[in-house]
């Protein structure tokens, strides 16, 4: 009787041994499905990041632009009056000459110096999108990999887990057989 009790209690611990393997496994795969989902996140955000930098250089750019073309303008506006309070009408038309071919050299500047960082911008801004598109693409195919793998691992492991536990019956069982057999 005292036999059978440690047996049926061997059987208990090595069903339960086999249970928290197979467990322990699934949550493995489990956490290394979790963490796959967090360095997607992560690298979707550094993304994100990457791209509101872009726009942030973007719109300096421009409030530089204008800034300068703000400053030019009240610059030209205030030497015009200057010129005619203290030279004259006709020296004003002068100046403003001079003024429309300074405003066609330094717009040609402008486009020499901004022109290069706005086309950069463009191009890297385009890039930056078919990366993102990609990469969340690829992200998304992973997750839909995973949503299809999970129930696959779950039912794997389970039929793992009472194949085991089946092969441990038989064991027994067969053990039981011959203990009877020999004790005749």
């Amino acid at each position: 009787m005292a036999t059978a009790k440690k047996t049926q209690e061997e059987n208990q611990a090595a069903t339960t041994f086999i249970d928290s393997v197979w467990d322990t496994w699934s949550n493995t795969v489990n956490l290394f499905y979790s963490s796959q989902k967090e360095a997607d996140q992560f690298v979707l955000q550094a993304i994100e990041d990457q791209k509101d930098s872009l726009e942030q250089f973007n719109n300096h750019l421009d409030k530089i632009n204008d800034q300068q073309q703000k400053l030019r303008n009240e610059l030209q506006k205030n030497v015009l009056e200057n010129i005619e309070k203290t030279a004259g009408t006709e020296t004003k038309k002068t100046v403003d000459q001079w003024n429309d071919r300074f405003d066609e050299v330094f717009s040609r500047f402008q486009q020499l110096s901004v022109t290069p960082y706005r086309e950069g911008y463009n191009v890297l801004h385009k890039t930056q999108e078919q990366f993102h598109d990609t990469i969340k693409k690829t992200v998304d195919q992973q997750q839909k990999n995973r949503d299809e793998l999970t129930p696959l691992v779950e039912n794997f492991t389970k039929q793992i887990k009472n194949s085991q536990n089946s092969l441990l019956e038989v064991a027994e069982q067969n053990r039981q057989t011959a203990y009877n057999f020999f004790k005749q």
